[in-house]
């Protein structure tokens, strides 16, 4: 079975920056543990050899246990643990049972009382971050001396990484604090997450799921939590529809069943809790999209309806052109908003003196994909706007282009198109925009110029703004390994 096991190891289910995090927590002698940049081939070969050398009594049968603890679903890695004798499994700890160890005697964690678990629960502790993993493990267990790895996942497709270890029982909060100030002192970045749950079950990974993005495109994740909540799963395929979409639009998310139905999850469930095993299948859309064909077209109605209904009540805009009187699904907008341009014999090197631009002509079009995904837009008018592409040499087709990161304050596949047009025009009056991530580097870095920021005001803007706080959720999320695939939307 020694074989078995080390071929599953080298087939990369566990990288090994994460094996190295698994060998430091059952004991491997750390001056023997081998380079992590290697391939998981050769890191997990040499493992073998250092065990077959005698660096660690028993490490084969304590490896397959701990790898068998983070994937109980994997046949080779339980068949493992049942083969190779004579490690016996070592006694769990009663979940209401007080720590045995001395409490820490200086610092905020000696004031702590611990809390006994109720017999059943497991008292959970999730760190992450992108560094400094093997020294939570010590943190914890100078708290916690039995607490115990029960999962690794960290490394390829993920920026962050993420443990999680068992306790004995509850920390306080000024524990949590302190480790969580010595971790940032030994170097690890602030934002780090130090999580305390209570599970109904011993927290463990998915080895694959696949998960369908609002298009149908697939995504696989690998070594998923059990625990991690199913509005997760939902902002990790949605962060690949950045620019398409808009901000993270109200999702649900349908899990297939063994006869080919689907059953919706609640999005505060972890994946144990709403039955996601191994190898399932998920599906992420936009709320109440079902019936594509038909809500396309009485999305196209809605939006003709929209467009017209704004044209008659604002006399400084209107329709120039429609591709389809009866099904439009392009629209060719003029309208007076003082915005700005460049001079037309402007040197592109020199430093940019823009100058009044009232009337705009803009195009919009409704994508294959619409209402699932944002509608199109392209300036047609001089513009300069660090939102809007300016000239390009490398890419002449792209001028005009609209960055749908500022479209996305607002869309939503129910959105109104009047509220759409009067973002245009707020948009091209520098009442809306963004200066993270432009179309238009040099007219977001003239933006933040006194000049700029004087022209700005000038023409009834808003000067630019700080970028808003992360979400709460945004370091756990990316910590999740998912990677688009080729394959078709049947899993194949």
């Amino acid at each position: 079975m020694r074989e078995e096991l080390y071929q599953e190891l080298q087939r990369g289910r566990i990288n090994p920056h994460e094996g190295e995090i698994i060998l430091r927590s059952i004991g491997f002698p750390e001056g023997h543990l081998p380079n992590v940049e290697l391939s998981a081939r050769y890191y997990w070969t040499e493992i073998r050899r250092l065990i077959e050398a005698g660096v660690m009594v028993d490490g084969e049968a304590l490896l397959a246990r701990a790898v068998h603890t983070e994937y109980p679903g994997n046949p080779v890695f339980l068949a493992a643990v049942e083969a190779l004798e004579p490690v016996t499994a070592p006694p769990q700890p009663s979940r209401a049972e007080q720590p045995t160890a001395a409490a820490p005697t200086q610092g905020p964690a000696a004031q702590a009382q611990p809390q006994a678990a109720e017999s059943g629960s497991y008292p959970t502790l999730v760190f992450v971050c992108s560094t400094h993993h093997a020294a939570f493990i010590e943190e914890v267990r100078r708290l916690d001396p039995r607490a115990e790895l029960f999962f690794v996942s960290q490394g390829e497709g993920a920026q962050v990484g993420q443990i999680a270890l068992s306790l004995t029982y509850e920390l306080s909060q000024l524990q949590l604090d302190e480790v969580r100030r010595r971790l940032v002192a030994a170097g690890a970045q602030p934002d780090l997450e130090v999580l305390q749950e209570v599970y109904d079950h011993r927290p463990y990974l998915l080895e694959e799921l696949r998960v369908h993005g609002p298009d149908q495109q697939p995504y696989d994740l690998a070594g998923v939590p059990s625990i991690t909540p199913v509005r997760d799963i939902a902002a990790a395929v949605l962060a690949h529809y950045e620019g398409r979409m808009g901000r993270r639009p109200r999702t649900v998310v349908d899990h297939q069943q063994p006869d080919g139905t689907f059953h919706r999850l609640d999005p505060a469930q972890s994946l144990h809790a709403a039955g996601v095993r191994d190898g399932d299948t998920l599906s992420v859309y936009p709320e109440a999209t079902a019936g594509h064909a038909e809500l396309r077209m009485q999305a196209i109605l809605r939006v003709r309806e929209d467009m017209h209904r704004y044209a008659h009540s604002h006399e400084d805009f209107e329709i120039v052109d429609m591709d389809d009187p009866e099904f439009p699904t392009d629209y060719e907008i003029r309208f007076t908003a003082t915005g700005l341009r460049l001079p037309e014999h402007a040197s592109p090197d020199a430093f940019p003196r823009p100058e009044r631009q009232n009337r705009h002509n803009v195009l919009i079009w409704l994508g294959e994909h619409f209402p699932l995904t944002a509608p199109k837009v392209a300036w047609l008018s001089p513009v300069f706007h660090p939102n809007i592409k300016g000239p390009d040499p490398a890419y002449p087709d792209a001028e005009g282009a609209v960055c749908l990161g500022v479209l996305a304050e607002s869309y939503r596949p129910t959105l109104d198109f009047g509220q759409l047009c009067q973002l245009l025009v707020d948009m091209a009056g520098y009442r809306t925009y963004e200066i993270r991530d432009p179309f238009n580097p040099i007219a977001a870095a003239w933006a933040l110029t006194e000049e700029g920021r004087a022209m700005i005001e000038d023409i009834g803007g808003k000067p630019p703004v700080d970028d808003p706080p992360a979400p709460r959720d945004a370091l756990r999320v990316s910590a999740l390994r998912i990677t688009p695939t080729d394959g078709a939307a049947d899993g194949t």
